[in-house]
């Protein structure tokens, strides 16, 4: 584990280095003495429900489903009651 002492400049910002450019980052205020980087891949609350075991499964299920060829004529049957309605 690396560790360097650094002067915070009066714009308050401190450069991490180009190896951590682009990635997420989530910064804890532990104390006015102690900030907590830890890298990674986060989720947001209201997206937690897309990465679940059940959505998981579900996009599997329709993954199988889209392999699946359409029964003979099915795809004529569809255009030609689309025609008719409006």
């Amino acid at each position: 584990m690396d560790a360097k002492i650094v002067s915070v400049p009066n714009n308050g910002q401190v450069c991490l280095g180009k190896k951590y450019a682009g990635r997420d980052a989530k910064i804890e205020y532990i104390s006015e003495n102690k900030i907590v980087v830890t890298f990674g891949h986060f989720i947001p609350d209201d997206q937690v429900v897309f990465f679940s075991d059940e959505a998981k499964s579900k996009l599997q299920s329709f993954a199988e489903y889209e392999k699946t060829k359409p029964a003979e004529g099915t795809v004529e049957k569809l255009k030609s009651a689309s025609r008719g309605k409006k």
